[in-house]
């Protein structure tokens, strides 16, 4: 063979080998996604739009949740992306944290086969060593963004929900745990979405304080559909620990109470009273009228739209022309 024809075929080989090298590569980032969205994918809807909501919207009411008097509304919107990433950041460390527990993984093998674990595309291992390499990076960036306080919080949280066990207490404490939870993301959210330039005031943190006993009274909905796998582990959930009629009814009760307070609370109109009345009896009528996991999955999602449109009600109270009556 000349020494023409070598280089010719070495170069072929090293086409070959980069070709190759490039779709391992891509194969891998494709598979890293799919992971990354099967460890989240039952808390898209419920837990990070939500958080995102919060916090766009506390940022447009103006001063009504924060020191900011004249919010540019643009400005909020071109942080949208920034916010999101962030809780979403969040978040996957906390599903990392809790999907790799041996407890965990046996619970979802019965509720949730499709998450990464059962499925077989990640072991707990591996996820514990993603864990470390997450848990520095997004802190640090959470001080860059000033929500480090709110981030070690959540961390903080994250680690006694589930090394320390505190989620698989009896259910006041399992919603606590997620109270806490809720209201470090509302906090960050909302400090990541009006920018560093203002802060929120001291209605803000009533207003979250509230959005955390509504989610401490309520929260357990997200517990029904569960049931079956919450009962195997011995975790004492509300449907697990009460009769099926008493379990919906500590639901439904609290449920009526604050689709009364809120629109006290904030003096709205009759327009905004529909707005907290409406949307939050689908979800008690979903509970307490049809069974079944899927329908009990529906019964949360519902629950989740109607306290995304609480988020909004400062907003209203700060535009009171957006309500004709």
């Amino acid at each position: 063979m000349s020494h023409t024809e070598k280089v010719g075929a070495i170069s072929l080989t090293d086409q070959e080998e980069i070709s190759t090298s490039a779709t391992i590569s891509s194969s891998s980032i494709v598979r890293f996604f799919r992971i990354a969205w099967l460890l989240q994918k039952d808390d898209i809807k419920t837990f990070t739009i939500p958080a995102v909501a919060f916090g766009v919207l506390g940022a447009f009411s103006g001063s009504i949740l924060t020191t900011n008097e004249s919010p540019d509304y643009l400005a909020i919107l071109m942080r949208l992306p920034l916010t999101f990433l962030w809780i979403l950041l969040l978040c996957l460390i906390f599903e990392v944290a809790n999907q790799r527990l041996p407890d965990s993984v046996i619970e979802d093998t019965f509720n949730k086969p499709h998450r990464a674990v059962p499925s077989g595309l990640i072991t707990p291992e591996q996820l514990r060593q993603l864990l470390l390499v997450l848990i520095l990076p997004v802190l640090g960036w959470s001080y860059y963004l000033g929500v480090g306080q709110e981030a070690s919080f959540l961390m903080v949280v994250v680690w006694m929900y589930n090394d320390l066990k505190g989620g698989d207490t009896i259910f006041f404490i399992r919603n606590f745990f997620a109270t806490l939870t809720f209201g470090g993301s509302y906090s960050g959210t909302l400090r990541v979405a009006m920018g560093p330039a203002c802060a929120p005031n001291d209605a803000a943190y009533i207003w979250i304080g509230t959005m955390c006993l509504i989610i401490l009274t309520t929260m357990h909905i997200q517990d029904y559909r569960d049931e079956e796998g919450d009962g195997d582990k011995g975790r004492m959930t509300v449907p697990v620990y009460f009769s099926t009629t008493v379990a919906r009814l500590l639901f439904a009760l609290p449920m009526a109470f604050w689709m009364i307070f809120i629109p006290i609370y904030w003096e709205l109109p009759i327009l905004g009273w529909l707005l907290c009345i409406l949307p939050g009896a689908a979800p008690v009528i979903h509970l307490l009228l049809l069974r079944g996991v899927k329908h009990d999955e529906r019964a949360y999602q519902l629950w989740a739209v109607w306290m995304v449109l609480l988020y909004a009600v400062p907003v209203i109270r700060s535009h009171p022309d957006l309500l004709p009556f």
